[in-house]
Parts: structure tokens; sequence; C-alpha cells
């Protein structure tokens, strides 16, 4: 995975200013997008896991520097974590069901 870049326009210059690389796990399922709302230009981060096919584009304000409420629901919401799927019981279910299907 390579790290992503942010730059923001320096008020008054030309020059973008480089900001921290980001480096979390969570870039890999999040897009940084900027909206207006209310005619405030506002940073979110959108989330990108594929529901049935469909984004899941839950949106969150992006505040910078946090990423524990994205964490949060890559976790809760699509059984996801650093390394990758997480094993619930609801999973391993549903793979012997797959596999007793398939048997049947």
């Amino acid at each position: 995975m390579s790290a992503q870049t942010n730059t923001e326009r320096v008020a008054g210059g030309s020059k973008p200013k480089r900001t921290k690389p980001k480096t979390s796990w969570i870039w890999q399922h999040f897009k940084e997008e900027e909206i207006e709302q209310n005619g405030i230009k506002i940073n979110v981060i959108k989330c990108q896991v594929m529901n049935d096919d469909v984004p899941c584009n839950v949106t969150y304000q992006n505040t910078g520097n946090s990423t524990g409420n994205a964490i949060y629901h890559l976790r809760t919401f699509h059984d996801l974590c650093k390394d990758g799927k997480i094993e619930t019981d609801v999973n391993k279910i549903d793979q012997l069901n797959k596999i007793s299907n398939k048997i049947n």
C-alpha cells in the first residue's frame, strides 16, 4: 500500500502546503471529499466498502488527525480490522452453511 499525501493551498500563495502522509489502514476503505453544507465547505471521509454491490457511503466529518470513528465503523459494520476480515461466529456459520449447501 502506498501512502497518500494531502496538499492544501496556502492563503495568498500559490505553493501548496504539504501535510503528513496518510498511513492508516482506513484509507484502503475511505476516500476524502469536500462537500458544501449550508454554504460552508466541509472536508469529509466516505466509506467505500461494498454492500451488495453498492458502496456503503457512510460519511464522517474529517477534522484532520483522528481515524477513530472510521475504525469503529469498519469494525462494527463491516467486520474489518487492520489485518483484514474479523472472524466472528456469524461469519463461521455462514461459511459452514455455504459449504454444506455445496455438498448437498
